[in-house]
């Protein structure tokens, strides 16, 4: 299994919200995407979860495809999540909702791996003090983020904003 697959077979938000539900007794750690991460903070916010025990760990996401067509594309390109990366744009096959989607990235989890601008590497970002300890406890430290990031991060976010002003303007037409 592909955990950056740009597919979203259900929502782990969801599906972390129920093991959150009661308390475990231990940290459970879950990676999810940006979005997935909003939708659990919503989930904790309507009291169906807890996060005092979750460790929550967000990707930089370049879009998912529907299922079907991620399983179509996937048999030709099997790094199929890493060309989406490096692209740095939305291909016409990405769900519509993730080409207009300007907050593909994640400010508020515990640790963020940072994908973008970081050349082939991944780099882990501390955000929280659960995310400090969790790295210490790895004996890894927080990266330094690159300043590249934040010039690729601008061009994805101003792509997206173009595609959401043509969706607006083909939704008005009608």
């Amino acid at each position: 299994t592909e955990p950056l697959a740009p597919a979203m077979p259900f929502n782990s938000a969801k599906q972390a919200s129920s093991v959150l539900k009661t308390d475990a007794g231990k940290k459970i750690a879950f990676l999810l995407k940006p979005c997935e991460k909003r939708a659990l903070v919503e989930l904790e916010k309507l009291c169906q979860c807890s996060l005092d025990n979750a460790l929550v760990i967000t990707a930089d996401c370049g879009g998912r495809f529907e299922n079907s067509t991620y399983l179509d594309l996937i048999d030709g390109q099997p790094d199929l999540a890493q060309s989406l990366l490096e692209k740095n744009s939305s291909p016409e096959q990405l769900s519509p909702s993730c080409t207009v989607c300007t907050q593909f990235t994640d400010e508020g989890s515990d640790i963020h791996i940072n994908l973008f601008g970081c050349s082939n590497d991944a780099l882990l970002v501390s955000q929280t003090e659960k995310g400090n300890a969790a790295l210490k406890n790895l004996d890894c430290d927080s990266a330094a983020v690159p300043d590249a990031r934040a010039d690729q991060v601008a061009r994805i976010q101003e792509e997206r904003q173009q595609n959401l002003a043509r969706m607006t303007e083909d939704v008005l037409a009608r």
